[in-house]
C-alpha cells in the first residue's frame, strides 16, 4: 500500500504541475518553476486533502516526491 501512497501523491502533483504549466502558457507567462511546488508543501497539502494518506509514512512519500520534482527540473543545459 505504500507504493500506492507514492504513486497517487506522485500522479497528483504531476497533475498541479501540469495544470500550473498549462495556466502560464495561456496567459503567455514563464514556465512557472519547478521550485516553487515544494514537495514538502505539496504533499502536506494532498495529505489535508486526502484523509487516507494519513495512515502512510511521510519519509517515503516525501523522497518519491522529491525524486519527481528532481527529474521535472530542466537540465542546465537547457535541453530536456
Amino acid at each position: 500500500m505504500l507504493a500506492i501512497s507514492c504513486r497517487f501523491a506522485g500522479n497528483a502533483m504531476l497533475a498541479r504541475h501540469e495544470a500550473a504549466y498549462e495556466a502560464a502558457k495561456a496567459a503567455g507567462e514563464k514556465r512557472p518553476s519547478v521550485s516553487s511546488f515544494s514537495p514538502d508543501r505539496e504533499f502536506t497539502w494532498l495529505r489535508h486533502t486526502t484523509p487516507w494518506l494519513f495512515e502512510y509514512a511521510f519519509p517515503v512519500t516525501r523522497y518519491a516526491l522529491k525524486n519527481q520534482a528532481d527529474a521535472s527540473r530542466p537540465s542546465p543545459s537547457g535541453t530536456a
